[in-house]
């Protein structure tokens, strides 16, 4: 069993490993309706709260294969907001998890007298003839890659709350109203010797610290080589987070390989560093 310190915990059963993971959503804290389009506000909010639990099991190389869904209400949100946002929001969440194989199992419902609260739960399997992908098994010399540009949703939210929506890319939009999970990578990368990955929710430094922490190493950043959303400063992209890409380390060897470089390619990775032993 693996517990607290990856994307997911996980459970080595008779099969492949089982990965569980969960994740809240605070109006206010995570999000705020304001800032998302007001045609399609709640169900965004939907789908951005499960695209979140959904990207950690694909940092872990995993299929998601079930969730679950608990709300707290506003107590004051009448029986109109109650029964048009829940129509919106649960419609944002099964279009997602539908497009994923991921099935709604459940969840719970109550009332709060503060923000809307909702809890995220997930739970997957490792991909067949894939590991699972940790961040205490990175290696010294091991590359950096990202698997596409960030700061665009930092960008976005920067934007809105500056009431510069009409400035803002729609790409960059709908990367921080819809994220979506890079379920693709593992499926491309299934066979190669991936040794550690985490997915940016907090922003590269940070989410790239925490991978290093966990394996007693430290890490030298190209900045220069970061790939950037249109629009995004390199600010956004090492500090903004809520970019759902995820972070891969890979041996030094296998970067020199070419077909290693065209699955790279196909993922849309790029690589901006390497890991150090701790001085």
């Amino acid at each position: 069993m693996i517990g607290i310190g990856d994307d997911a915990g996980a459970i080595y059963t008779s099969g492949r490993p089982v990965t569980i993971c969960s994740d809240l959503m605070i109006e206010g804290t995570h999000f705020d309706t304001l800032f998302f389009d007001q045609q399609s506000g709640w169900k965004d909010v939907g789908h951005k709260g499960l695209a979140r639990v959904l990207s950690d099991l694909a940092a872990m190389a995993s299929l998601p294969l079930a969730c679950t869904v608990s709300l707290a209400l506003p107590k004051n949100w009448s029986e109109t907001e109650i029964e048009n946002n829940l129509e919106a929001l649960f419609a944002g969440i099964t279009e997602l998890a539908s497009r994923h194989d991921c099935t709604v199992i459940g969840g719970d419902l109550s009332r709060t007298r503060g923000a809307f609260v909702a809890d995220f739960a997930a739970i997957g399997e490792v991909r067949p003839a894939s590991s699972l992908w940790r961040r205490d098994e990175v290696r010294p010399g091991d590359q950096i890659y990202v698997t596409g540009p960030l700061g665009g949703a930092a960008m976005a939210l920067e934007n809105l709350q500056a009431g510069k929506r009409a400035e803002t890319p729609l790409e960059n939009l709908k990367r921080h109203w819809r994220p979506e999970p890079r379920f693709d990578v593992a499926s491309r990368l299934a066979s190669a010797p991936v040794s550690g990955a985490i997915d940016i929710s907090d922003g590269l430094v940070n989410d790239l610290t925490r991978v290093c922490q966990a394996s007693h190493l430290s890490f030298e950043l190209d900045e220069a080589s970061v790939p950037l959303a249109e629009g995004a400063s390199l600010q956004h992209a090492l500090h903004g987070g809520d970019d759902y890409e995820l972070l891969l380390f890979l041996p030094d060897s296998w970067h020199g390989c070419d077909f290693a470089q065209s699955e790279l390619k196909a993922v849309g990775a790029s690589r901006i560093g390497r890991v150090l032993s701790r001085t």
